[in-house]
């Protein structure tokens, strides 16, 4: 068994169990990339890694905020050897979706988007309106979670709003439409309260569970 960790523009692997990998615990599995390393090209310099996204078949999404205006997510093939960079048009985060699709929630406040793409980082424009579909949310919204499991696909964030502080969640079918009967509209408001009772409000993480609930972290 052997893991990845992203250090900087890299995608390093490392080998947890010495039965199951071809180096000792802690040490790079070299047949993973070239000599253990996937290198992931940055667009720009200004760059922090958001977080990283395994599948089941070792398929990797690393995620990097690089500045206000621009994030984007890198897709790490099974063996390291194929790397494919996605630029979105505002601050979000990409997320393996059923078989082998990838979902990207992104910004900017006054458009917030979910789009589509196959495993090469292609938009898959029968999806929603030509591969995206603009998300239902509040005014001044940002996304900062993402689950696409099953025919479930979620996106929850929160507002910038200086008047009114939000965290909701947005719920799409699989075929890009917003599911109404979600919350009555597609949206649910998870807290709302006025500023300044809170500095920030936002959802960070979400599950789906097996009986079809949703945790929500805030």
């Amino acid at each position: 068994m052997s893991t990845r960790a992203a250090i900087g523009g890299v995608v390093v692997a490392l080998a947890l169990t010495p039965a199951l990998a071809l180096a000792a615990p802690g040490n790079r599995v070299t047949d993973y990339g070239t000599d253990g390393e996937a290198p992931v090209e940055w667009i720009t310099s200004e760059v922090g890694i958001v977080g990283l996204v395994g599948a089941p078949d070792g398929r990797l999404i690393l995620n990097v905020a690089a500045d206000p205006q621009v994030s984007v997510f890198s897709l790490v093939s099974a063996d390291g050897t194929e790397v494919t960079t996605v630029a979105l048009p505002g601050p979000g985060e990409a997320t393996f979706g059923p078989g082998t699709s990838v979902f990207a929630a992104y910004g900017p406040a006054d458009a917030t988007s979910l789009a589509k793409y196959d495993q090469a980082g292609a938009v898959d424009e029968f999806f929603g309106s030509g591969g995206t579909v603009a998300l239902p949310t509040p005014p001044f919204a940002f996304p900062s979670a993402l689950i696409a499991e099953r025919s479930d696909i979620v996106i929850g964030g929160g507002t910038l709003d200086q008047d009114a502080l939000d965290a909701w969640l947005v719920r799409i079918d699989a075929t890009g439409a917003v599911d109404s009967a979600f919350g009555g509209d597609g949206v649910v408001e998870v807290i709302e309260t006025a500023a300044p009772a809170a500095n920030f409000i936002m959802v960070v993480d979400v599950h789906l569970m097996d009986d079809g609930y949703l945790v929500v972290v805030t």
